[in-house]
């Protein structure tokens, strides 16, 4: 059984840019050569490092600990704080937005001479020639645990040679920030809505993968930013999904918790799965 590794994601939001249209979602597209997901349309995120719950990098981070410990419930181990890091840290490098203040304020960086000088940042971290600590520390730069909010946890279904155990965290899109594939692990980058997504995933074109797509389903039902906000922080428990893989009637099936094929399951004898039909994921 392959080793399961802690990971991190941010669902970044912002309003639509027509009116009245529903809230966007920055996605980036995981290299063809990736071994995990390759191709796939992501929420931008990686893997949680040892220097995410280092203190040279916790000392830049305050807000609520105790909240988002509580809400995770303790992560894998480690402390909840490094994956919130974590999560930041990755969409920094993959997508090219910092989530951090300066002073009281959002970091913005629209000037041609930021813009340029937080470029050589994100360079330098992605080529290991710096620290995202001292990034933080030579910019005058915080990170704060209020600014993400935790809503969502999957774990790779045990059949798969690459495992995480990734958490999901909501945010704003920083205003005065734009933010770009990084050509390395990402070759493509793009605002979308939730509806927008899921249509250019049925047409073709656009791949999903199964959490990424059941999270999209579920925030159509979100008319702005503060109802995708406020459906995060309604959730009053955040329950592990772990998919398991099946076959029946020749189509892939996900059995999720809740399911009467789950490992897990009670005999229930419901459904709650996800099946891959025509090439195309369905909720069942």
């Amino acid at each position: 059984m392959a080793e399961v590794c802690p990971a991190a994601t941010i669902v970044l939001v912002r309003e639509g840019r027509q009116e009245g249209g529903s809230p966007e979602i920055f996605f980036v597209r995981r290299h063809h050569r990736s071994g995990f997901m390759a191709n796939a349309y992501v929420f931008p995120g990686g893997r949680l490092e040892a220097s995410d719950t280092s203190d040279a990098l916790q000392r830049f981070v305050d807000g609520d600990r105790q909240a988002l410990r509580e809400r995770m419930g303790g992560a894998d181990g480690t402390d909840p704080e490094g994956h919130a890091v974590a999560a930041i840290r990755e969409t920094f490098e993959e997508a090219g937005f910092l989530l951090a203040f300066e002073g009281d304020s959002v970091l913005r960086v629209e000037h041609d001479a930021k813009v340029a000088r937080y470029q050589a940042h994100r360079d330098a971290l992605n080529k290991g020639e710096t620290t995202f600590a001292e990034i933080l520390r030579k910019e005058g730069l915080r990170i704060s645990l209020d600014s993400v909010h935790y809503f969502a946890n999957w774990v790779t279904p045990v059949a798969e040679k690459r495992r995480y155990n990734a958490r999901f965290f909501v945010a704003i899109a920083p205003e005065g920030q734009a933010g770009s594939h990084d050509e390395i692990e990402t070759t493509d980058s793009c605002w979308l809505s939730a509806g927008g997504a899921l249509m250019a995933y049925e047409q073709g074109g656009f791949s999903l993968a199964p959490p990424t797509w059941h999270i999209l389903r579920t925030l159509t039902s979100c008319k702005s930013v503060d109802e995708v906000l406020a459906w995060g922080r309604s959730l009053s428990e955040v329950v592990p999904i772990m998919p398991h893989f099946l076959v029946e009637d020749g189509e892939t099936v996900l059995a999720l918790p809740g399911d009467d094929q789950h490992p897990d399951s009670t005999g229930s004898n419901k459904h709650h799965r996800i099946v891959l039909r025509n090439g195309r994921w369905s909720q069942d």
